[in-house]
């Protein structure tokens, strides 16, 4: 049986030899868009458009858990088949890891960009 570490490696790796694949998966979709993210008072946060409420909302990587992601989209129909794990569930690992790569390359979001009125992290 392969230890836990080397299951993960193998996942990580298949979604580096799928390179840009993976992450246009999180790009293009109907949920949300990653806009980048942001440093306020040494904290990084990841700024997500919600398109069903029309909000930004500033996330930091603790509050990426699997009911954080469920916030985002749902889970049996976008982040599963998109990250599956050797088990057939969630893959959360892969998911955040393309997430937060999407917001690097996206860059800084920073507040004068955002066009909604009562802006707050």
């Amino acid at each position: 049986m392969k230890s836990t570490s080397t299951r993960v490696t193998s996942v990580a790796n298949k979604t580096m030899a799928a390179g840009y694949e993976e992450q246009d998966t999180i790009e293009m979709n109907s949920y949300f868009k990653v806009m980048g993210y942001l440093h306020r008072n040494l904290k990084m946060y990841y700024c997500i458009h919600s398109y069903p409420d029309y909000k930004v909302h500033f996330y930091r990587a603790r509050n990426f858990s699997h009911i954080g992601l469920c916030r985002l989209a749902p889970m049996d129909t976008f982040w599963i088949p998109r990250f599956p794990s050797p088990r057939g569930k969630l893959n959360r690992l892969a998911a955040l890891d393309a997430m937060f790569r999407l917001a690097e390359r996206r860059g800084p979001c920073e507040p004068h960009m955002m066009a909604a009125a009562g802006w707050k992290p």
